[in-house]
């Protein structure tokens, strides 16, 4: 965080330098512009035109995407069945699919599906450009310095690069709290309401989790007792989203495929893992997560080195959160910024019961306004501080040097410590792009091979289900463990093979990447275990990569060969 800046009213010039003043007043569109044009450049830059990321969920919206531009339904097409699928909201995946019409031949049209997530980020800055002035009482300069960090924040590259609904859930999010902000300096107006209504809708359109900010605004307009637009928000949020969730409520196809679990809902996530471990255990889990997750998001993202990550937030971690946590203290008094705190309260109350860790990816929505609130007490601070200064005594003067030197050296500390974490993101992803054939390349093998050796009515099991429907165009069902038992002790269930008829098992190593190294190699034993000794079932290797890392195995049912034997 940037902690040594001066503050300095809105008449007066921003001083950049020696000698140069600049009026953001008057340049702040130029400022908005350049962080916009720089931040798609540099998207543009990393951007990776050759193919999906494996472990991630690309590959699920882009076949989201074919399904409603190929079939006009919202079905997941790449497993068998083609299930109905009630997991992701469908606006995301709906304006992936225009971009599948236009251009549907893949792999080729995976840089432009990229570009729609670096359109939603740059619209995103554009709407926080409106919405921070307005927090910050009219103050430009200090919502240039939060919409710069936003502009090369390594978190929003990322999202910008990748087929996620991260930027556009910015967008929306983003969009729906300047309109709210703006309904308390206008006249009370239904057409305002009505878009803060369709705001509100299109942010849980496009992900679950903006029943949070439904919940943060709910709860302002309850305590300011505005009750007339709490009925007009809550009827006409409603309305917009009643399609959906009847659609979730009548197409949920758990009962008829209880091995797709996963792309069922989130609630079905939630129930496995607090059954797993048990509820308290969970939710401590993801209390720490927040806790640590937080400051890793706004000084050091993206760090994986464990001892790394417990030395940056003893040193800077820890003050970063003091003054979060003081800040948004202080701004709870202000009737400006209170939606927002709402928001942040409320996001973080749901990432309490999210099924998932609350990475940078799931953070990143509360990023300028946790910005926002480090910045009003750090200015807030330094003018204590520049007060006191005043008095020309020596005394005074020398305690108010001392008591600057800690949060100058603390925001020179997280300056450079975020600047060394965005530069290694920057040369990590570009390397990435640039060896991404070379980098996959057993996994393109047998993409390969799939598509020479089998037949386009086979169907396959693999981890990265959704990524080899895409590259071969055959079905291919998940790996399923008993989602009852613990993710350390699993437990594989042969049930999806028998009942859709599955060919081949294909392994690689990238399979149950998301989970923690214990987890992974206990389902890579188990795994193991059913291919080199189950009962009733064959598992024949056909296919060997050339640095052995994925293979391929035909499966065969020794029941139904010992009944054609008959």
């Amino acid at each position: 965080m940037i902690t040594g800046m001066n503050p300095i009213s809105v008449e007066n010039p921003l001083v950049l330098g020696k000698g140069i003043a600049v009026e953001t007043k008057s340049n702040y569109p130029v400022f908005i512009g350049a962080f916009i044009l720089l931040h798609a450049i540099v998207c543009f830059f990393l951007l990776n035109p050759s193919g999906l990321e494996p472990i991630s969920d690309e590959a699920v919206y882009v076949t989201l995407a074919k399904s409603l531009a190929t079939t006009g339904e919202y079905k997941l097409i790449s497993l068998p069945g083609d299930p109905d699928h009630t997991k992701y909201p469908v606006l995301y995946p709906w304006l992936l699919s225009w971009i599948w019409r236009v251009s549907p031949d893949f792999p080729a049209n995976v840089s432009l599906l990229r570009w729609v997530s670096i359109v939603f980020a740059a619209a995103f800055l554009g709407v926080l450009a409106l919405l921070m002035p307005r927090l910050l009482e009219g103050n430009k300069k200090r919502a240039v310095l939060i919409i710069g960090l936003c502009a090369v924040h390594p978190a929003l590259i990322a999202s910008s690069t990748a087929i996620l609904s991260e930027s556009a859930y910015l967008f929306f999010s983003c969009l729906a709290l300047w309109v709210v902000v703006e309904l308390d300096h206008r006249a009370e107006s239904i057409l305002f309401l009505v878009l803060f209504s369709v705001c509100l809708a299109f942010s849980f359109y496009v992900r679950t989790i903006g029943i949070a900010l439904i919940a943060a605004v709910t709860c302002d307009y309850l305590i300011r007792r505005k009750w007339r637009r709490i009925f007009w928000l809550l009827a006409l949020t409603l309305i917009f989203l009643s399609p959906w969730l009847y659609w979730t409520r009548t197409h949920n196809e758990a009962s008829r495929f209880p091995e797709y679990t996963f792309y069922t809902n989130y609630l079905s996530d939630f129930r496995q893992l607090a059954e797993a471990g048990g509820l308290s255990a969970f939710l401590v889990k993801n209390a720490l997560y927040l806790f640590i997750g937080i400051p890793k998001l706004l000084v050091y993202p993206f760090q994986t080195d464990l001892h790394l990550i417990t030395i940056l937030t003893a040193w800077t971690g820890l003050p970063v959160l003091a003054l979060l946590l003081i800040g948004i203290l202080r701004s709870f008094r202000s009737k400006t910024s209170r939606v927002v705190l709402f928001y942040v309260l409320t996001y973080l109350s749901v990432l309490g019961f999210w099924p998932y860790p609350a990475h940078e990816r799931l953070l990143l929505p509360l990023l300028p306004f946790l910005d926002f609130f480090i910045f009003v007490e750090v200015f807030h601070i330094t003018e204590r501080l520049r007060n006191q200064d005043r008095p020309n005594l020596a005394f005074r003067k020398a305690r108010s040097l001392g008591l600057a030197l800690l949060p100058v050296a603390l925001g020179g500390a997280c300056l450079v410590i975020f600047g060394l974490h965005t530069y290694q993101l920057i040369s990590n992803v570009r390397q990435a792009v640039q060896q991404f054939e070379s980098r996959n390349r057993d996994m393109l093998e047998s993409f390969d091979w799939l598509e020479k050796e089998t037949r386009p009515s086979d169907h396959l099991m693999a981890y990265l289900d959704p990524v080899y429907y895409l590259h071969t165009q055959r079905k291919v069902a998940p790996m399923s463990f008993d989602p009852r038992g613990r993710l350390s002790h699993p437990k594989f269930l042969d049930t999806p093979i028998q009942k859709h008829e599955i060919k081949y098992l294909v392994t690689g190593e990238l399979d149950f990447g998301v989970f923690t190294p214990d987890v992974v190699q206990a389902m890579g034993r188990e795994l193991r275990r059913v291919i080199e000794g189950r009962e009733g079932l064959t598992f024949e290797q056909v296919f060997r990569s050339t640095d052995n890392k994925y293979q391929i195995y035909r499966i065969i049912d020794e029941k139904q060969r010992s009944s054609w034997g008959q």
